[in-house]
């Protein structure tokens, strides 16, 4: 990139060398100084040097001063990206409060040493601010104990806050350096590089998070900061607690800020320091505020000290502490500009900006020194294999980052004939350029240090053979893939060793984890707990341990257990009632709460008291009211027959027993399902409170026939399916009937 002394040569040529087709720039001048020299006067462009850009003033056609950035350090496409973007929506939202500026690719010549032919570089184009900065103000209101004109900043600051929260942006380095006090009093933002506005949001792609913020204003979490529209909430809240303290005590300047040592004002904080951020408890400016006894100030102090401790992507501005903030608008300049003491401002310092991620750092990356352009074809043509030879070495590298830049080099500014070049070379450089995107991005989100944005971000088919990725990359990948894998596949087990791997890891700090992916990893480490706990009382057939592992919570990971296993888990949660009712010799209740997970597991000591509860339970259910008539049709007799079932829902079958001699024996019970000539099963309908069944006989006439009815239950939980029988001791569960027939 040029240096001061390149820039300053573009810019005394700039009606030449500016390519910006706006009149009023284009045959502008810049601003000029006269500096005495030993050699006499020498004329020198009005600058401001910073380390990563060069700030011009700039005098239009028209007369009107404005600012050209020229950048000493690359812009990437990210950066591009912003520039481009930043000035329509500042016009086009918060015009009052922002300085007007266009950005220009690639719209400045500059001749460098050493390089031929000359490049073009970007300009950002702005509106020149007469004013002081913030800092400056508020030093000259405190000395000279302005306390109205401190009293409107506090407004002013409250109502540029209520601006930027209406359209969603955020500057991304608040700081009184980077707020001008415009000469009619209004406050203007400046220095965008870490402006959010809301086209960056999540839907812009491959779009990198900018970490910029003078540490004196920021949280001490800077480091994990968001990038969205509230990433500003602490500085502002910094700022306005500053300015509402010295409006009440303007002698806390005195004591607080920071000068040289010749007394000239430095432009690191506003009051407060990161040390207080960082220990609030321990901070003696803080307990100083708390005992001024101002209810605004001390609700300030008290959302401040809160917020140091709070974490990063929680702190918000606090809103409910200022009157109807959503009334607050930019009121329009006075009549006449405010006077404000004078004061003799201190060199305007350049912010910072981000420097470019490919920055060249080995001695393979160098670029290719361009020869002297040629006027002759046979000189072309020497060129062009010089060119194409050194090329071939740096290929020879396998270094993507190399090859890409010396690729662009020799391509970009009109180098080399690209139908003549070797078509091998080309695809080579040209896969090198891919590889070079593709490990930016990857690198991207290796610094946001999100596991699953790190697997999705590597772009296998370029990246398994660059030779760029390094050994680290890759083992941050691999652990990285692990925890991704096992998140798709949703495997909670294999989840959990993912991460418990990276912890464990020498990049443990390489990686974060949100909120939402913490509260799964200890939803699976309690799961796993409990499925330990789970099994193990499984095994020891132990009703009560499994009770007391089960967490209701954590009932949507069940599905990794086995059917039967869940069945068994069923089975021991409800057995805590059915063990109450056994325990009251309520056999019934017990019945009926076992009777519906009847196909559950239950413990074998719970089995076998339910067995005996149903067999209990059955034997007090005889059939009543059970009568006999007969009826002949057809040339056959046939027994009709009638009777109620008892009342309780679970006796849902009958057995229907008769004989021609006697009364039938009582049936055995827990017994397989039974046949004969002279039984007959039958099953209840639901609902049903009247029994009846029709029985075919096949006896002499003047015979009788004895008929016992007995009420039937299934054992469920018996695997040969058995049955229990009521004692048929009523008397009405049983009738004699003599069969007559008549010829």
């Amino acid at each position: 990139m040029p240096d001061r002394l390149a820039y300053d040569e573009a810019m005394l040529f700039s009606a030449a060398r500016l390519k910006i087709t706006d009149p009023e720039i284009k045959q502008g001048k810049v601003a000029t100084l006269t500096t005495q020299t030993t050699l006499g006067p020498v004329e020198r462009p009005w600058g401001i040097e910073g380390g990563f850009a060069v700030v011009y003033k700039f005098i239009t056609l028209s007369g009107q001063p404005r600012a050209l950035r020229c950048f000493r350090v690359p812009i990437d496409a990210d950066m591009r990206f912003r520039y481009e973007r930043i000035g329509a929506f500042f016009r086009a939202h918060v015009p009052a409060i922002t300085v007007d500026s266009h950005y220009y690719a690639d719209s400045l010549i500059v001749k460098e040493q050493g390089v031929q032919p000359p490049r073009a570089y970007p300009v950002i184009d702005m509106e020149w601010v007469d004013g002081l900065t913030l800092l400056e103000t508020v030093d000259a209101c405190c000395r000279h104990q302005d306390i109205p004109r401190l009293q409107r900043l506090v407004q002013q600051w409250l109502e540029l806050l209520a601006l930027m929260r209406h359209c969603g942006m955020a500057h991304g380095d608040l700081a009184a350096v980077n707020v001008m006090c415009r000469e009619d009093g209004r406050l203007a933002l400046v220095d965008y590089d870490g402006v959010y506005i809301p086209e960056f949001g999540p839907t812009a792609a491959n779009l990198k998070r900018v970490l910029l913020g003078q540490p004196d204003y920021q949280h001490p979490q800077m480091a994990d900061r968001p990038f969205n529209a509230t990433m500003d909430d602490f500085s502002a809240l910094v700022i306005y607690t500053a300015l509402l303290a010295l409006s009440l005590r303007p002698g806390l300047w005195e004591t607080y800020a920071k000068r040289d040592a010749q007394g000239r004002l430095l432009d690191t904080n506003l009051l407060f320091t990161r040390q207080d951020y960082k220990e609030p408890a321990h901070s003696s400016l803080l307990q100083t505020l708390m005992q001024l006894n101002d209810p605004q100030l001390t609700a300030a102090v008290s959302t401040l000290w809160h917020a140091c401790q709070q974490p990063i992507e929680q702190v918000r501005f606090p809103w409910q502490l200022v009157e109807q903030p959503h009334e607050y608008k930019v009121a329009p300049p006075p009549t006449q500009p405010e006077v404000v003491p004078t004061v003799v401002p201190n060199p305007p310092v350049e912010r910072r900006t981000i420097p470019n991620a490919h920055t060249i750092t080995s001695a393979s990356q160098r670029p290719l020194t361009r020869p002297a352009v040629s006027r002759t074809q046979r000189e072309r043509e020497r060129q062009l294999s010089e060119q194409t030879v050194a090329f071939r070495q740096v290929c020879q590298s396998d270094d993507d980052e190399a090859i890409a830049s010396a690729y662009e080099e020799i391509s970009n500014f009109g180098h080399f004939d690209v139908q003549t070049f070797p078509e091998e070379l080309l695809q080579r450089a040209r896969l090198a350029q891919q590889r070079r995107s593709a490990l930016a991005r990857f690198r991207i989100a290796i610094a946001n240090k999100r596991p699953l944005q790190i697997a999705a971000a590597y772009d296998a088919p370029l990246l398994n053979e660059s030779q760029n990725v390094t050994p680290m990359e890759r083992e941050i990948l691999l652990l990285a893939r692990a925890f991704q894998q096992a998140h798709g596949a949703d495997n909670r087990e294999a989840l959990l060793a993912a991460y418990d791997a990276i912890q464990t890891s020498k990049y443990q700090r390489n990686f974060i984890f949100s909120a939402q992916e913490l509260s799964l990893l200890n939803e699976v480490r309690s799961y796993l707990l409990m499925k330990q706990d789970i099994l193990q009382g499984i095994a020891s057939d132990n009703d009560a341990r499994i009770r007391h592992a089960y967490q209701p919570a954590l009932k949507q990971h069940l599905a990794a257990f086995s059917p039967w296993q869940q069945q068994r888990i069923a089975g021991a949660i409800a057995a805590t009632e059915i063990e109450r009712a056994l325990a009251e010799r309520d056999y019934a209740a017990a019945l009926l709460c076992a009777w519906p997970l009847k196909a559950l597991q239950f413990s074998k000591i719970n089995c076998f008291k339910l067995q005996k509860a149903a067999l209990r339970f059955i034997r007090q259910q005889d059939l009543s009211l059970l009568s006999a008539k007969v009826r002949r049709r057809n040339d056959t007799t046939y027994l009709s027959l009638n009777w109620r079932w008892p009342d309780h829902p679970l006796v849902q079958h009958a057995v229907i027993v008769w004989s021609s001699e006697r009364w039938p024996p009582r049936l055995a019970n827990h017994v397989p399902h039974m046949t004969g000539d002279s039984l007959l099963w039958v099953q209840r309908i639901e609902g049903q409170s009247q029994g009846s069944c029709e029985i075919a006989l096949d006896e002499t006439a003047g015979s009788s026939v004895y008929i016992q009815g007995y009420s039937a239950l299934l054992d469920p939980w018996d695997k040969d399916e058995r049955w229990f029988f009521a004692d048929g001791c009523t008397a009405s569960s049983r009738d004699k009937i003599a069969v007559t027939v008549s010829l």
